[in-house]
């Protein structure tokens, strides 16, 4: 065997597979030939990988964020580096308790306790004044201040992204050049759906917890 794959498995010449010890993954058609051993808590497909998007679900050096599981306690933990005019130590302080405070407690099965600390993984440059708040892959934001009316709701949906969940509503731009955006099914409560709103599923947990550990964390720790 040689090689390594973005998962840290290895190439078997003779199959042209990459290894992981439970099953293989084919290169080829972007699948594992085997059923995931954690089954759905995986994601909804059992053969799936990184839901068939690998250049986006790539943390190599696990810097994004880090996630720790025990039994149902997930600690989370997000390295992020303030820049720009509005990084002034209180904003940032009360930046990362309302993201904290958020995105911890119980959801589901999980109970979940979420740290901001200060470090390399996410760079988020804070803007003075009103604007529409930005993370770009998955590890570079732009958050106003001022944002669009409710700066601390923005930030902690904001984190969710740093935590590599998607937004789960669609945009659209009216006549008069604004922007509309509709929650998906099923996400007119939750966080990442729906403006103002705070609701996180266990879904959402499981979605961090497999976007943010290689294989190998997630099926023995």
């Amino acid at each position: 065997m040689y090689g390594k794959s973005a998962s840290g498995s290895s190439l078997d010449a003779e199959t042209n597979l990459f290894y992981n010890y439970h099953r293989n993954y084919d290169p080829n058609s972007g699948r594992y030939i085997e059923s995931d051993p954690i089954g759905l808590n995986g994601g909804i497909s059992t053969y799936g990988y990184v839901k068939g998007k690998p250049n986006q679900y790539i943390d190599p050096f696990g810097e994004d964020a880090t996630v720790t599981v025990n039994g149902n306690n997930v600690q989370v933990t997000i390295p992020i580096t303030y820049t720009g005019n509005g990084a002034t130590p209180a904003l940032i302080a009360s930046v990362n308790q309302s993201i904290s405070s958020q995105w911890s407690g119980q959801f589901g099965n999980y109970i979940v306790t979420t740290s901001v600390v200060t470090g390399p993984g996410n760079t988020v440059n804070l803007v003075a004044g009103p604007g529409t708040s930005v993370v770009t892959d998955n590890n570079a934001g732009t958050w106003f201040t001022a944002g669009q009316g409710n700066f601390i709701w923005e930030v902690s949906h904001e984190a969710g992204h740093l935590m590599r969940l998607p937004d789960e509503y669609e945009s659209t731009t009216c006549p008069d050049g604004k922007r509309k955006t509709t929650a998906k099914e099923g996400y007119a409560k939750n966080i990442m759906g729906a403006y103002g709103q705070t609701g996180i599923t266990q879904q959402d947990i499981s979605n961090i917890i497999n976007a943010n550990q290689s294989w190998y964390k997630r099926l023995f720790n």
